[in-house]
């Protein structure tokens, strides 16, 4: 807006812009994705090289490069700079598997006991 007069030893600092979309987590190829406007999540996750068998993509999220705010895809639409995070589908093992069953049975059985005890009070 002004005519500034530059110096000897002056610098002029021009920040560059980013044109990507960085991918990370259950991807084959994680890393910068060239952008490209209007494509969605499922574009960069397969131009990192796809999803991993372990990816959980129904929980994937969107960080917004200015706000660093996670979002949904179906929330934002991808800008250059923001990142898309695919997570992994947690390992549980046998007796994880175990102690939900075991609960709900417990869960039912005091369900039943009570609905037991109406029945005959009412008798």
């Amino acid at each position: 807006t002004q005519d500034v007069y530059l110096r000897t030893e002056d610098r002029i600092y021009v920040p560059s812009t980013v044109r990507t979309v960085y991918v990370f987590g259950q991807v084959v190829t994680p890393g910068n994705i060239p952008f490209v406007p209007g494509e969605d999540a499922s574009y960069y996750v397969e131009k990192a090289g796809g999803e991993t068998d372990n990816a959980r993509l129904g929980d994937m999220m969107i960080i917004k490069s200015m706000t660093r705010q996670w979002l949904d895809p179906d929330e934002t639409t991808i800008e250059p700079g923001d990142q898309v995070w695919v997570p992994k589908e947690p390992e549980r093992s046998f007796a994880w598997y175990m102690n939900i069953f075991g609960q709900t049975a417990s869960v039912i059985s005091v369900a039943v006991s009570v609905v037991l005890l109406v029945v005959q009070l009412n008798k």
